[in-house]
């Protein structure tokens, strides 16, 4: 089965973002692979087509910044666990986006659900307006979702995709605590109370759970191999 590695050192936001780089890269030449990580400080994503004047008023300013691959709105990576998948061309998930979002969504919810917290797809929901900056504020049928102690739906996974020569980069966030930067954003721990160990034994049964997912993938294509996390490169 091909490992899905849970990273026990943080890196910076550019070394993450050269980590999931090196993992489309490998992709494109045949190879899948995935990974769990953190950052080491409050760092702000922003999606590859978004311009920094959308921040203006939203994060600090002075928050490091880094941009993504994929699209979608700004993150402010801080309490989080981050997972990236890469699948080539061929590979199952690789098909259509919205098969990839739904399987690896579909993962997260069942290994929430084994630590009693009940998350669920969003559904269609009707939208008004333009997109806010920030990924958390945004809306999309396949986010995950939980309802909180007020009966108030609220966003824990989000995830985007870049596709290369026809493979595959999915990566995605989930909030386990509010950042001081984010406040309005809350996590895991102030909508369930979960805490670091559940929210680590949540991180291990996704990884299980991802790892069936890309070896079942490429069973039936012509791709897939060993994990890359030995060539990524190394934390800064």
């Amino acid at each position: 089965m091909i490992s899905v590695p849970i990273e026990t050192t943080p890196r910076s936001g550019a070394a993450n973002m050269a980590a999931d780089a090196a993992m489309l890269d490998a992709a494109a030449n045949g190879v899948a692979a995935g990974r769990w990580y953190r950052w080491t400080e409050a760092t702000v994503s922003l999606g590859h087509f978004q311009e920094e004047t959308d921040l203006d008023c939203v994060v600090p300013p002075d928050l490091p910044l880094v941009r993504r691959l994929s699209g979608g709105g700004a993150i402010v990576h801080h309490h989080e666990w981050t997972y990236a998948l890469a699948v080539p061309r061929g590979h199952a998930l690789a098909a259509r986006p919205e098969q990839f979002y739904e399987a690896v969504h579909g993962e997260l919810i069942a290994a929430l659900g084994t630590s009693g917290v009940a998350a669920r797809l969003r559904g269609e929901r009707p939208t008004e307006g333009p997109d806010p900056a920030l990924c958390f504020r945004r809306s999309d049928p396949r986010d995950v979702v939980i309802t909180d102690a007020d009966g108030v739906e609220r966003k824990i996974v989000g995830s985007a995709q870049r596709r290369r020569k026809g493979a595959v980069l999915q990566h995605g966030s989930l909030l386990i605590t509010a950042s001081p930067y984010a406040p309005h954003v809350p996590g895991l721990r102030e909508t369930q109370g979960i805490t670091d160990a559940r929210a680590a034994a949540i991180v291990r049964d996704a990884a299980v759970r991802f790892g069936r997912l890309l070896t079942a993938g490429s069973a039936s294509g012509p791709f897939g191999g060993p994990s890359l996390i030995d060539d990524l490169p190394k934390p800064l």
